[in-house]
């Protein structure tokens, strides 16, 4: 029970507002709802002493489907909403007295299914109503499938959410299970990007009763799966899928070399043409693919080649990876053990 003030507050804190009515069809609903209490619970109807008319707290329209006899305002600023056996509707009443709260929500509607398919490699999910805010009380699951032979890469952006009470789970495969969860992520998760090992993934949303926010959209792609390419000795040649003839679409390669112990390994880049900043050749110093080991990030079709590079020991690394549209002709890289 609460006054009016409180009741407005409580109504807000579980995502919803206090009711006001705007249709014909919200006053009969209204009343049904109503017919058996003891007490008439508060509206977000109020005497506006400002402006002198009645008005919603929210500055929606108001439309007065007063009671008989009101408004009365002997009887108070604030409005219950009554419902006898002969009248219905909005009542004058002190604000400060103790009564129910009366709100009402946003349906809990979501919008997860079945996405992809066995021709598909590219798609768009986003959080049930965005880009205006979600709804409380949502558990959502997305079920991502793409092509056999190709796995899944889903970016994140943006992702706004309430804290860490409101957050997406993805997991590796068709399961919510603990043994396939790859992130969970919340509104303090800085990474946003991740991939599957196989062709499905399961996106969970979930938010609790309260604070909603403008959501997110994530966009996810199919790559095809390649066996890595690995190469030993004092020199090599490495190249992009097909080199000289185009690229194909959707493709991810990776490529470990490891020289001769003892001696530094150098390659040279003699020629190179991507789509620019959608087909991109990562390099690593080392065999380890982490940000802190990445020593460029080339593409594009001019000013790249030459390039040439001395790593610190006797192993390097490359990931070369393609979206749908454009495809060039790719890269040549030679490698060679490092003159003392």
């Amino acid at each position: 029970m609460y006054n009016w003030a409180d009741a407005q507050s409580y109504c807000t804190s579980i995502g919803g507002n206090s009711i006001s009515l705007r249709y014909g069809v919200e006053s009969d609903l209204a009343n049904n709802m109503t017919s058996a209490l003891m007490t008439p619970p508060w509206t977000a109807v109020y005497y506006n002493t400002t402006s002198k008319s009645w008005g919603n707290v929210d500055g929606s329209t108001f439309i007065g489907y007063w009671a008989k006899g009101e408004p009365n305002q002997a009887n108070g600023n604030c409005a219950s909403y009554r419902s006898t056996a002969d009248t219905h509707g909005f009542a004058c009443t002190q604000c400060y007295d103790i009564q129910p709260a009366f709100c009402k929500q946003a349906a809990a509607v979501c919008n997860g299914g079945n996405f992809g398919g066995p021709s598909t490699r590219k798609g768009t999910i986003t959080s049930p109503n965005y880009p205006n805010t979600y709804y409380n009380n949502l558990d959502c699951q997305y079920l991502i499938t793409s092509p056999n032979g190709t796995y899944i890469t889903i970016n994140f952006d943006p992702f706004v959410v309430e804290g860490s009470v409101d957050y997406v789970s993805i997991f590796d495969g068709p399961v919510n299970s603990s043994s396939t969860l790859i992130a969970k992520i919340t509104a303090y998760t800085e990474k946003r990007q991740f991939e599957t090992t196989g062709n499905q993934l399961l996106v969970w949303f979930h938010t609790d009763y309260s604070v909603v926010k403008d959501g997110w959209s994530a966009y996810w792609e199919a790559r095809t799966i390649t066996p890595p390419i690995y190469q030993n000795g004092s020199s090599g040649v490495l190249t992009s899928p097909n080199y000289p003839n185009d690229y194909p679409t959707y493709v991810e390669q990776l490529y470990f070399v490891t020289a001769t112990p003892g001696f530094q390994v150098q390659a040279n880049i003699d020629d190179f043409a991507t789509e620019n900043k959608f087909d991109q050749l990562l390099v690593f110093d080392g065999l380890v693919q982490t940000s802190e080991f990445q020593v460029a990030n080339l593409s594009g079709s001019t000013g790249v080649a030459p390039w040439n590079y001395v790593f610190t020991n006797n192993t390097f690394s490359l990931r070369f990876f393609t979206d749908g549209s454009m495809q060039y002709k790719g890269w040549h890289l030679k490698w060679s053990l490092a003159e003392h």
